[in-house]
């Protein structure tokens, strides 16, 4: 079973493929994107890099057709990982 490209979450559209990580319990969902970039420095072998990742709350009650959407999603991954 293939699962959807895109989601729609309140006013954004965002790409599964950018989705690092989803946190979720039966309130809220949270989706860790993947960094869009680093930033750091490197001087004579020795230095620093850090990278942001964008974090999307869904809440049930605040948001509850972004909260159906999120699970209609997670609910079409897991029944294609049980074939």
């Amino acid at each position: 079973m293939l699962t959807r490209r895109f989601l729609k979450i309140g006013n954004s559209i965002i790409n599964t493929n950018a989705i690092r990580r989803v946190w979720f319990d039966e309130k809220a969902f949270e989706i860790e994107l993947n960094p869009a970039g680093t930033s750091g420095f490197l001087m004579m072998g020795s230095g620093s890099f850090h990278a942001d990742s964008d974090h999307i709350k869904v809440n049930k009650e605040k948001h509850p057709d972004s909260y159906k959407e999120m699970e209609k999603w997670i609910q079409d991954i897991t029944l294609g990982n049980q074939n």
